[in-house]
């Protein structure tokens, strides 16, 4: 006998059954051995030969005689239980708790007979049977017989799951007979009272598995076997929803009051998620099994200290919100989220919304967030690639054309530019313009051979910037801990919805010295086409606020059209490229962000010389102001990235709005004007707008709000004064309404509305007199400008007397001149030097020299007013529209009214510099880009466009919004985050809203209806007759009011100021 030692160390030991070989001695068994399997009963019964002690098994032999051992226990247990049930000696309840066994199988491998009673035939339980027969004795069967499975389903019901195939069970053979069927057959048997014969039905398919499991089977098992028919599946899934239903019904129901009804005082403070919990368990088990069910973690079993502990916030919440969706009473859940949200702190929000896993915690959420936020500046980067490789494949194309190593286009495509005309407008320039006009269509002439590199061009982007104040206040305040003011820059970068490709971006559109300076003032055809856009806007105030006009809503022109209507209908691409920590307001930091904003320019190497592409950079004035003095003082380096070239920087429009705001409120509202009628102050009073102050600035919403309906009040009282009408709801007794004209065409309509626009606009608005002096004016200058260049200099560059014999000589073309020749005799004097003399004595304007006594001083107010407030609504309605040509031209008028007031004279410097980088000073195609991509549109569509800084401006918010939620906690890293994640996070907001179906703010403040303000105003206008011009009639304050403020104009101050900063930006000395 070999010891146990030496056993371990044997490797030759095989399983007895299957020859495996057993070398740990714990995967083996000895036969024979200690334990509670007998193994040698199971041997002997399969004739296997064994040695007690010598002969080994491995484990899973050692499972399998186990198994088979229990199975002959069983088989003796069901053997023992037919034979009670066949002898009677087993009653209904013994016979009801054999039933409710967990596995109670038929035996089949029985060798014991079993009778049947109504055919008094014996079938043999070690065979196969033949069928199976289920008798209801006591209850007729409801439903029908099943001809297809087609009717089974009323309605379409989507499985993810493959259709279970019936467990087919396959007999044991036996040598009684070689001809048994391969499966079983199943059938179903019912004998109802009152028929002599039983009904039978033969169970094929998933319906056989049940039958079966009916006979053999466990409760789970048939159970299962009726579940994994699709036909009856679809069916039990419609019963649980409607006991589903009842349940939840039963919830809403007033008559037995639920918990989450109750939301008084008393009841929310002995609120507990706990108790719905237990209400859901108690009046709606299924319900809350479903919901546990759903709650809780998988590959775990749920036990009820779970179910109690970890999820009842989940189950609690889950179930009130579904159950608000039914009736919105249930609501005492929701009713303390508010609470949480109204009164807790960012932190403790997300830690109590976090307990009920409604939102993340907050730590997961910053990870997130820097998540989303790694790739913010793609796009820009992007661009910047792709154009950068343009950029390479021009210098390429350049160097194949020319060994000089320059981008030059073919000098013929320039002269096809003096042949361009704006759309809509009237062109008075001469025939040998020096200088070419920015403003161009997008259809221009080109040349008939095919340029490869405007082919490539991109649309390109602008840099938005300015500053966003944010003030810290701390806790705990000590001298090292002080209050904190935050000063730093935010930057947007936009994506040109104009490319301007079609034109050259090389040069310069001419030279600063060639610009006439009648080129950024108004010409005669922008009074022109300022008429028609103020008789389209006077339309829409009428057909609007008059009621017998109403029908002529139809025919209004609601969008002033111009060429880039469907790019600017278009949704602004825009990326936030970040907080900069750098305050503006210094050198060193602006400095700083310039060179940020250098950094994504496109650039290409040309030799040794990096060549960068403009870009367009938008600010307010303060913002221009400052970037490019900073940009001054880098002039001296030695690089194109030290001396940061092609940055070209612009002022943006919603600031100038605001400043114009401002210059409309100085020139017509004044506290101490309340005797006045009629004007501003006094309709402030009278319609109680308490809001308006004398400072647009701080309060430039009720401001606005309060000039609009002024100007809306003047226009529908000159209309009424026009139509001979008192009131507003009365109808016309003057210009009346042809009879036909509500049946006639379009253009009858249309005819008829613009001839009483046109009639406001030439009465009240537009001064033919003062209009042609200050054309005549224009005009005038720039002819003795053109003289002047004619003139002798001397070699040092002084101006000689023009009195022949005298040698007297000035440094200035001057008064100083001009007083000197009027010296002379007339007949010593050139004529040139009269013609000069002369004009130079010649009144502005014969309105200058009127009599006092003539004057209006309300008549004036009220046309002064419909001046700048139409000017104000046109600039306003450009803006809305995308449209930079009228913007462009609005710039021209806003000059002259900025220079006039001295107030305003930054403005005024910022409009013609602006003019000067779109006429001269740009390349033609970024000077086209500078003057149409100057808003922005979110949310697309015609007339929903927004000024660059403005839309800036509404993003600050959005940042300091999140920023001030940040308490104690707000830090560079923190604000680093949420900006560059923060377009993420608006488009998924903006996403949820629409798929959420909740109405989207327009961006615009809903205000309430202005109608019975402005009839009120109309009122007081009609009664006063304002606009029934009576000699004489004077105010207190405004005195002397006169009726256009550009009469003031001083166009030989206003020609000096402008060549005096053109000389300025052609030495360089100044950046302005």
């Amino acid at each position: 006998m070999t010891s146990q030692s030496n056993l371990h160390k044997r490797n030759d030991i095989k399983c007895l059954v299957c020859r495996s070989t057993l070398a740990n001695s714990a995967n083996r068994y000895s036969v024979g051995g200690k334990g509670k399997v007998d193994h040698c009963l199971v041997l002997n019964s399969v004739n296997i030969p064994f040695e007690v002690g010598q002969d080994y098994l491995c484990k899973t032999c050692h499972r399998k005689i186990e198994k088979h051992l229990k199975l002959l226990q069983q088989l003796d247990t069901s053997n023992n239980e037919l034979r009670e049930l066949f002898n009677g000696t087993l009653s209904t309840a013994s016979a009801s708790n054999i039933n409710s066994k967990k596995r109670s199988r038929f035996d089949h491998d029985s060798d014991k007979a079993i009778t049947n009673k109504d055919n008094n035939t014996s079938c043999n339980v070690l065979n196969r049977p033949k069928k199976i027969c289920l008798e209801y004795m006591n209850e007729p069967c409801q439903s029908e017989q099943i001809d297809s499975v087609d009717e089974f389903i009323p309605f379409s019901f989507v499985d993810n799951t493959q259709d279970n195939t019936p467990i087919n069970s396959t007999p044991k053979k036996t040598n009684s007979s070689s001809t048994q069927p391969k499966t079983a057959e199943v059938k179903v048997s019912v004998k109802w009272p009152s028929e002599p014969y039983p009904r039978v039905r033969i169970l094929k398919d998933n319906f056989a598995s049940i039958g079966k499991m009916l006979i053999r089977g466990t409760y789970a098992q048939i159970a299962n076997a009726i579940f994994k028919t699709k036909q009856l599946r679809v069916e039990l899934i419609k019963l649980m929803l409607k006991q589903l239903s009842r349940e939840c019904s039963n919830l809403t129901s007033k008559k037995f009051s639920s918990i989450l009804r109750k939301t008084s005082t008393n009841d929310i403070l002995n609120f507990r998620l706990e108790k719905v919990c237990q209400e859901l368990k108690e009046r709606a088990p299924l319900y809350y099994s479903m919901l546990v069910t759903c709650a809780s973690p998988s590959r775990r079993k749920l036990t009820e200290s779970d179910s109690a502990k970890d999820f009842i916030p989940s189950v609690a919440v889950a179930g009130s919100i579904l159950l608000r969706g039914r009736c919105k009473f249930l609501n005492a859940t929701q009713v303390m989220i508010d609470m949480i949200l109204k009164f807790s702190g960012m932190q403790a929000m997300f830690t109590r919304l976090g307990a009920m896993n409604i939102t993340v915690s907050n730590t997961t959420l910053l990870r997130r967030l820097d998540e989303y936020g790694c790739k913010f500046d793609e796009d820009v980067q992007t661009y910047k690639s792709k154009a950068s490789q343009t950029l390479v494949e021009r210098i390429t194309i350049a160097k194949e054309n020319d060994g000089n190593h320059q981008l030059s286009e073919d000098n013929g495509s320039r002269d096809t530019y003096a042949h361009i005309r704006q759309e809509n407008q009237l062109t008075n320039q001469p025939s040998k313009e020096p200088c070419t006009l920015a403003i161009l269509p997008l259809a221009c002439p080109t040349s008939s051979k095919p340029l490869p590199i405007r082919s490539t061009v991109n649309s390109g982007f602008q840099f938005v910037m300015d500053n966003l104040d944010l003030r810290q206040n701390v806790r705990d305040m000590t001298i090292d801990n002080q209050n904190k003011d935050h000063h730093w820059t935010n930057l947007n970068c936009v994506e040109n919805r104009v490319s301007g490709a079609h034109l050259t971006d090389e040069e310069s559109i001419c030279d600063m010295s060639l610009l006439p300076n009648g080129t950024v003032l108004p010409q005669f055809k922008d009074h022109v086409n300022n008429r028609e856009d103020y008789i389209i806007l006077i339309e829409r105030i009428l057909v609007d606020h008059i009621p017998s006009l109403n029908f002529l809503k139809d025919i209004v022109i609601k969008h002033i059209p111009h060429m880039y209507k469907d790019e600017m209908a278009q949704s602004t691409k825009k990326t936030n490229l970040g907080i900069l920590f750098e305050d503006e307001n210094t050198t060193e930091g602006m400095l700083s962000v310039l060179e940020y904003i250098h950094s994504f320019l496109p650039n290409a190497l040309d030799g040794e010389v990096k060549i960068f592409e403009s870009a367009n950079v938008i600010g307010d004035q303060l913002t221009v102001d400052r970037a490019l003095n900073a940009i001054m003082s880098q002039q001296n380096g030695y690089t194109e990235e030290e001396r940061l070239t092609n940055i070209n920087v612009g002022v943006a429009d919603w600031h100038a709005d605001m400043n114009f705001l401002k210059l409309c409120f100085t020139k017509h509202y004044s506290t101490k004007s309340g005797l006045d009628q009629g004007t501003l102050f006094c309709d402030r009073n009278k319609i109680n707008r308490r809001n308006v102050k004398s400072d647009v600035t701080n309060a430039y919403s009720p401001c606005r709000s309060m000039f609009v309906i002024a100007v809306k009040a003047r226009v529908l009282a000159a209309a009424l004064k026009i139509l001979g009408m008192e009131t507003i709801d009365e109808k016309p007794t003057e210009n009346s309404l042809p009879p036909s004209i509500e049946k006639g065409t379009i253009n009858t309509k249309r005819e008829y509305l613009r001839s009483i626009a046109a009639k406001i606009v030439d009465m009240y608005v537009i001064d033919n007199e003062s209009v042609n002096s200050l054309i005549n004016q224009i005009l005038s200058e720039d002819e003795q400008q053109e003289r002047r260049k004619g003139q002798a200099q001397t070699l040092d560059g002084r101006y000689p007397c023009r009195v022949a014999g005298c040698t007297k000589t000035f440094k200035y073309d001057g008064k100083s001149r001009l007083n000197h020749e009027r010296n002379h005799d007339e007949d010593q004097m050139p004529r040139q030097s009269v013609d000069i003399v002369e004009t130079s004595h010649t009144p502005l304007s014969s309105a200058q020299c009127d009599n006092e006594e003539q004057n209006d001083d309300m008549f004036n107010y009220q046309c002064s007013l419909l001046q700048y407030g139409l000017l104000y609504l046109n600039f306003k309605d450009a803006i809305a529209e995308g449209d930079g040509s009228r913007i462009m031209r609005i710039w021209k008028f806003f000059l002259l009214y900025f220079r006039e007031n001295s107030t305003r004279s930054k403005y005024a410097l910022e409009a013609l510099y602006l003019l000067f980088q779109v006429n001269s000073l740009m390349t033609p195609r970024k000077a086209h880009q500078l003057t149409w991509n100057r808003s922005v549109n979110n949310r697309g569509g015609p007339g929903k466009n927004v000024p660059l800084d403005l839309d800036l401006e509404h993003d600050n918010n959005f940042v300091k919004s999140a920023c001030k939620k940040l308490g104690r906690n707000l830090t560079s890293k923190a604000v680093t985050t949420i900006c560059r994640s923060s377009m993420v996070a608006r488009k998924c907001i903006e996403e949820f809203d629409s798929e959420s179906k909740i109405r989207r703010r327009s961006g615009k403040h809903v205000s309430q209806s202005d109608a019975n303000d402005i009839g009120i105003l109309v009122d007081g206008l009609m009664k006063q007759e304002s606009f029934t011009k009576k000699p004489g009639r004077t105010y207190n304050h405004y005195s002397k009011f006169k009726r256009s403020h550009l009469n003031n104009v001083d166009m030989s101050s206003l020609y000096k100021w402008i060549n005096n900063h053109k000389k300025e930006v052609i030495l360089n000395r100044k950046a302005r």
